[in-house]
Formats: structure tokens, C-alpha cells, sequence
């Protein structure tokens, strides 16, 4: 746990309970600069990072020569109370040429501060050359030489040598201190794997990754630490054995710490790293059981509305911070120079300039022409809703999704349920039938079901042309039997916003007898028909064959373009075969393609979709065949064309004369070639196709995995 009363500004309503002022005046453009861009972000407290408590320090240099005694003990109670003012005001860094400059604020470095202040676990994914290690440095320096009295720190690094630069980056933003903010004592210990400061009794230790396993668990051992930095994480030999047993050795000096008002977070940071390695795989497992970072967190309540949130949202109380480079500032040339300067294949461009979690591995079930397509469809939510206690990610602008238009527009919510016990996920992801692109996507990890219940009941009701889709197991049935139970406490009808088989089957003898209009007892089987069973054995019902064998490849040929969320990208990304079937890396997830799959289900084979409020002629009336964006004018000339061609078929077959029929085939000629199949209609994966490939895999030879594989490659070539 935290600290009960958090001592920094955060939220607003820290900024107001201590008096504070927004610091206009401040030399720092960058500080400026990355304030108007959180307030173009739509971020209500957009100020934090240019928090001043002290006015009279408005105007004042810290560097100042002329310093008096009492202006220098205002400007270091300012620092110790306001780590935003010392990052703004007391530092100056060397740049190019060697010009000093004050610190730079950034996305990333400021998100990085914030969480730490927060006293929240995080992991940091930057691209390399952007800070990454500098900024959590510079939390380093300020907690030994100005906040910390009698705490321990460590940092563990993939070898000796970066060790040794982290001990002189600390050095270095030191000397770009006001001289006066530290002395020298007798108690000070300086060398190439640790700092001490004897005037407040603090300690900074290195370790290098182990050698084996057995130093590796022996990591720390005998050290009471408050905070502890893993750097290139995901590149630190028996990583998965030293995390925990580091950990160990914070567990008592961290509490300590923070009942004196003092951060003792846990850090990982790192470029992506390789998921196929045991290294990689571990530690992108740390950054998926985080919730990712958004600058929405700045317009909480509090801290404890923050742990809520983070709570329903991840199966550890920890962020997930990531940036690109363009999201830091950076240009499309400093992109080419930088790849040019790493001289590495595509591989490690992609890991260190572009955060990808590559796989070099074969095993890979997704074709890398359909990954690169992934990784390019990557954007930024528009803003994420934490309104309702859950972290909901829109691709949608905000005035948008808050208009009465959208609030009525057909769309589809896929849900994969789970338990959230341990490190699975429920996730909803909602889709634009049109063109199938991703809307929002939510993930959460509360596992009080009544409160995830409660959320989707709501969503429901504010969003009216939601169509639900549901997994249907131990957890799907209890959600949805209380929305079904809501609903009908509001006189709605649960039949026409949530995927059941009644509709899929209209006018199947097996529900011949269920009255959909009759919805306020709904009892037994009827009941029963209400969401997806992932649990199905055969291709053509509903089940985890299908979802994987039959929709995902369909969907990611036409859509791959349309995903743009960063979670469901790197899950696609890391599909593969276990136990011959497609499936997650061990110790990843899968939680959100289920999700996506379910909505992509009710696209492709939904049937009665105007009785869910879907308009005929809606579903994917933006794309064509292949996936390709159309416009409105296209298709309507498309559509025309073709009943033109079709009243010319009918014409021709009734016309007894000979020359008004030759009129006829001569304009039915001329369409012909102007048709395009493709824009007109999509048409959904055909079961029997499926069956018929399918059949001819299972009777050739081989392992498991190949003919998996042989699978997937005949069923995307065929629709291709």
C-alpha cells in the first residue's frame, strides 16, 4: 500500500489543498510547451509539471550568484515539497555543443515522474536515444541528494558497463545542480557500482544480471530497499528469477518509506525486447499485467481513485508507460538517421525505434505481410474514459462519441470473460460494423463480476445501437443474466441487444415456440441461447475453433489495417501454435482478440441483424471484398450498375423482339465491365469451405502444428 496522504501535487485537488499557482513565468519552454499539449489533449489538469507553491520564486534563478541565504533555503523547502519545480527550475543539462539547457519536459519523462511521485510500480518503453534511462536517473538524483533521508536504491542492468554509465549519469545531472542544493561529507562514497550521500544517510547500489540462476536468486539478498530500478529488462539474464528475489529484499524498507511520505515504487524499463527469448517473454509479461498510462489519470479524484481504477484494470497495481517516437517529438528524419546509426535489420529497428515486441520465430501464425500491416495501424486513443471506474480506450474523438449520433449508431461489443483471477483478463472490444474498425477497447481485471456487470448494463443504456456479444462460460452466464434481469426490470427487450440463438435461428423448429417480443420471463434453455459458446466442438457452430480457424484470418486480410489498438496489435502479433492449436505465447494473453473475434463473429456470420437494430445493407457497406476503403458515391454507383445489369438479364430473357433484345445485350455488354463484385457485396467465409480444407490437411501427414499451419495458409489463400 501507499502512502495514506500523498505529499505531491498529482491532481487537482492536491494543487488546490496546497495553495499552489501555475508558474507562467517559468524560463522552461518545454514545461510550457508540453502543458498546451496536454490542453489540445482534451486534459482538464494540464498543469501539474508547472505547479509553484512559493510565488516570490517566480522569478527567481536558482543559479543566481546573487543568491541570499534566505532565498536559497525557499528555493530548496520549494524543491523538497515540489519535485516538479526542481525538475523545472534546478536542473541544467548539456546539449549539443555544449550549451546548457533546463531540463527537457517530455510525455514520457513527465509520465514517468507522475507515476513515481504516485508511488506506483511502472514500466517505461521508450524508443532508443529518447531518455529512457536518463529520466528515471533523474528521479534517482533527486530522491538521494534532495527528498530521501535513510533510504537504499538499487539498480539492476543487463551487464557491468551499464552499471557503471548509470553511475555517471548520476553524476552528471548532480553537476547540473545549483552547487549550493548539496555539500560533500565525510560519510559520501563514490565509486563505479554505487553512490552514498552521508548528509542523509542515502545509498544508490548497481547490480549487474547474474551469472546463473543461483546468484540470480540471491539478488539483493540482505538489503533493505526502498526503491528498485530494473533497466533493459527485457534483455537481463534470469531475469524471471532476480525480479522476485529483488522484490524480496524491498518489501519492509518500502513500507517504512512511505509512512514517512516517501515514494517506493518499483521500475522496469526497457526497449521492446525479443517475446520468443525467455528474457523477452518475461518481461513484456510485466508490462501486460500493467494498466497502460494515459494522461486522463490526471483528472482523478485522488490517488485512491487511482488505485481503483488501476485495480479494475490490471492484475498488478502497476502503469504501463509507452511512447513513440513521433508522441516524444521526434521527426520522421530523426527516424532514418537513427536507423541508419543502429546499422541492424529490420528486427532490431522495429524493437529499439519503433517499441515492437519482435518475434524472430517461426512459429509465428500471422503472415509478416499482415503484421507490418498491424504494427502500421497503430494510433493513439483518442481519449480514454475513466469516467465510470473502468480504463475504456476510444478511437473516436470525444465530441463524437458524447453526440446523440453516435450514441444511436450500430455497433458491435464483442466481450471475452474470464474470472479475473490471476492474470486473465474480461475484455470488450467495440467494433464499426461498416468497416470493421476498432472503436474502443477495454480491458479489465475486477474481479467483483457485479461490478463489470453493472458497467456493461450501462453501457448499454447509453450507448442504444449496441449489440452485445458476450462469451457465454461461468462468468459470461452471471453477467449476462444480471443485464438480462435489468433490462427487464426497464421493460427493454434483452433478445434485440444481446447475440442469442434465437435470432441466429429464426425460424428454426428448435425455437419455434419462443416469442422474442415476449421477453419478461425468460426461463431454461431459452435462457441458455443467450451469448457465444466458445466451449463448441464443430467449425460451423460457435465455438474457439471457429474464432481462431475460421474469422481470424478472414478478418485480419480485410482488416488488418483498421486494429489500431497497441494491446490488440501485440497480441495478434504473438499468436502461435501450443499443443497444436493457435494460441498465446505462455505467459501472455489472448483475452482481447477474443474479444475482437466475437464482434467479428456477428459481422460475418450474423444472421437477422436488422432485428438487433443493424439497418440491412449497414454491415461492411464501407469496404470492399479485399477490405479497401470505399466511398459512398462508389458503391451507390456499384449498386446501380448492378440492378441495371439485372433488369438488361431480365429484359433480354422476355424481350421477343430481335432487334430490342440486340439493344439490350449491347448496353447489358457495355456494364458488364463496369461491375465490381468486390464493392457490391462481402460474403462471409463459407463453413463448408472451411470443412472441405480442413479435411484435406487432417489426411495428409505431419505434425500437428504443420498441418495448423497448412490450414491457415490454404483458408487465407482461398480468400484472398
Amino acid at each position: 500500500m501507499g502512502a495514506p496522504n500523498n505529499p505531491f501535487i498529482l491532481f487537482k485537488s492536491d494543487f488546490d489543498r496546497m495553495h499552489a499557482t501555475i508558474h507562467f513565468t517559468t524560463k522552461n519552454t518545454s514545461a510550457l510547451r508540453l502543458a498546451q499539449v496536454y490542453k489540445k489533449m482534451g486534459i482538464k489538469f494540464w498543469y501539474p509539471h508547472l505547479s509553484l507553491l512559493n510565488r516570490e520564486l517566480a522569478d527567481l534563478d536558482p543559479f543566481s550568484t546573487t543568491l541570499t541565504l534566505q532565498q536559497k533555503a525557499a528555493i530548496a523547502m520549494e524543491a523538497k515539497l515540489n519535485p516538479w519545480y526542481f525538475l523545472r527550475e534546478c536542473l541544467r543539462l548539456p546539449v549539443a555543443g555544449g550549451v546548457l539547457t533546463p531540463y527537457i519536459f517530455s510525455r514520457g519523462n513527465i509520465a514517468s515522474a507522475w507515476t513515481f511521485f504516485a508511488d506506483i510500480d511502472f514500466g517505461l518503453v521508450l524508443p532508443r536515444q529518447c531518455g529512457k534511462s536518463f529520466c528515471t536517473q533523474t528521479l534517482v538524483c533527486y530522491m538521494l541528494y534532495i527528498l530521501g533521508d535513510r533510504v537504499h536504491m538499487a539498480h539492476v542492468d543487463k551487464s557491468s558497463e551499464n552499471c557503471i554509465n548509470c553511475i555517471r549519469t548520476v553524476k552528471d545531472i548532480r553537476a547540473s545542480m545549483p552547487q549550493w542544493m548539496w555539500q560533500r561529507s565525510g560519510g559520501d562514497v563514490e565509486n563505479r557500482e554505487s553512490l552514498a550521500y552521508g548528509n542523509k544517510h542515502n545509498i544508490y547500489s548497481t547490480f549487474p544480471a547474474s551469472v546463473d540462476k543461483v546468484a540470480a536468486g540471491n539478488m539483493c539478498r540482505g538489503l533493505s530497499l526502498s526503491v528498485l530500478h530494473f533497466d533493459e529488462i527485457a534483455y537481463t539474464r534470469f531475469n524471471w528469477i532476480s525480479v522476485p528475489a529483488a522484490i524480496a529484499a524491498k518489501l519492509n524498507a518500502a513500507t517504512v518509506a512511505r509512512s514517512q511520505g516517501l515514494p517506493a515504487p518499483t521500475i522496469y524499463t526497457t526497449t521492446a525486447g525479443n517475446p520468443d527469448t525467455e528474457v523477452g517473454r518475461y518481461a513484456l509479461s510485466i508490462f501486460e499485467d500493467a494498466m497502460p498510462f494515459t494522461e486522463s489519470v490526471f483528472d482523478l479524484k485522488d490517488r485512491d481513485e487511482l488505485i481503483s481504477v488501476i485495480d479494475k484494470s490490471a492484475p498488478k497495481r502497476r502503469i504501463f508507460i509507452e511512447f513513440s517516437y513521433l508522441q516524444l517529438g521526434k521527426t520522421e528524419e530523426w527516424f532514418r538517421q537513427a536507423s541508419a546509426e543502429i546499422n541492424g535489420n529490420d528486427d532490431d529497428i522495429a524493437r529499439d525505434l519503433l517499441n515492437i515486441w519482435q518475434s524472430s520465430s517461426d512459429a509465428n501464425v500471422i503472415p509478416q505481410s499482415i503484421i507490418t500491416k498491424l504494427r502500421k495501424s497503430k494510433e493513439e486513443p483518442q481519449f480514454v474514459d475513466l469516467s465510470r471506474g473502468f480504463a475504456m480506450r476510444w478511437y473516436v474523438p470525444e465530441s463524437e462519441v458524447n453526440s446523440p449520433e453516435f450514441r444511436q449508431r450500430p455497433l458491435v461489443g464483442g466481450m471475452d470473460t474470464s474470472e479475473n483471477i490471476g492474470r486473465d483478463f474480461t475484455t470488450l472490444v467495440i467494433l464499426d460494423p461498416r468497416d470493421m474498425s476498432v472503436v474502443a477497447v477495454c480491458r479489465c481485471n475486477d474481479s467483483n463480476t457485479m461490478q463489470v456487470a453493472r458497467y456493461i448494463y450501462d453501457l448499454l443504456q447509453t450507448f442504444t445501437g449496441l449489440v452485445w456479444v458476450p462469451e457465454r462460460n461461468n462468468t459470461g452466464i452471471a453477467i449476462i443474466d444480471y443485464v438480462i434481469d435489468q433490462m427487464q426490470n426497464k421493460n427493454q427487450n434483452p433478445f434485440l441487444r444481446i447475440y442469442n440463438e434465437v435470432i441466429q435461428n429464426y425460424g428454426d423448429p428448435k425455437y419455434e415456440k419462443v416469442n422474442i417480443y415476449d421477453y419478461q420471463e425468460i426461463h431454461g434453455h431459452t435462457r441458455a441461447s443467450f451469448g457465444y459458446r466458445t466451449s463448441g466442438g464443430s467449425v460451423g457452430g460457435t465455438s474457439r475453433n471457429q474464432l481462431y480457424k475460421v474469422i481470424m484470418m478472414k478478418n485480419l486480410e480485410m482488416n488488418a489495417a483498421r486494429i489500431k489498438d497497441n494491446t490488440l496489435i501485440n497480441e495478434y502479433c504473438n499468436l502461435t501454435v501450443r499443443n497444436g492449436r493457435i494460441d498465446h505465447k505462455e505467459g501472455l494473453h489472448d483475452d482481447t482478440i477474443i474479444g475482437h473475434l466475437l464482434s467479428c463473429f456477428l459481422i460475418f456470420f450474423g444472421k437477422n441483424l436488422s432485428m438487433y437494430g443493424i439497418p440491412e445493407g449497414t454491415v461492411l457497406e464501407r469496404v470492399n471484398v479485399e477490405g479497401d476503403v470505399v466511398t459512398n458515391t462508389a458503391r451507390n454507383e456499384q449498386i446501380e450498375i448492378k440492378r441495371r445489369i439485372a433488369e438488361l438479364e431480365d429484359a433480354v430473357n422476355n424481350c421477343n423482339s430481335h432487334l430490342l433484345k440486340q439493344s439490350y445485350l449491347r448496353e447489358l455488354n457495355g456494364l458488364r465491365p463496369l461491375l465490381d463484385e468486390k464493392m457490391v457485396a462481402v460474403t462471409p467465409i463459407a463453413v463448408s469451405q472451411v470443412q472441405h480444407e480442413e479435411k484435406v490437411i487432417n489426411n495428409r501427414p505431419g505434425s500437428a502444428e504443420n498441418k495448423l499451419h497448412n490450414f491457415v495458409s490454404r483458408l487465407t489463400n482461398t480468400y484472398r
